[in-house]
């Protein structure tokens, strides 16, 4: 994708904008989607909350415990 994004851009050190407008259509043609870098951060963001969210309830419960225990007696079952 990057080296059809260079070629389209040109041979020379291509500017910011320029890469940009390189890379969409390279993009389509290839049928992936190009995220804005903020939308991405912004999603990878509310994902990690969503998550310490998810292990905080795991931890308040004890189910966190009991999951590291089972993996244990798993693993010592599986190497024995």
């Amino acid at each position: 994708m990057f080296r059809l994004a260079r070629r389209h851009a040109g041979k020379d050190r291509a500017d910011h904008e320029t890469m940009l407008a390189a890379l969409h259509p390279g993009g389509g043609r290839s049928q992936v989607t190009l995220t804005p870098h903020a939308t991405a951060m912004e999603r990878a963001t509310e994902q990690a909350a969503k998550l310490n969210r998810f292990m905080d309830g795991l931890r308040r419960t004890g189910a966190l415990k009991d999951i590291c225990f089972l993996s244990a007696i798993h693993f010592l079952f599986l190497f024995r």
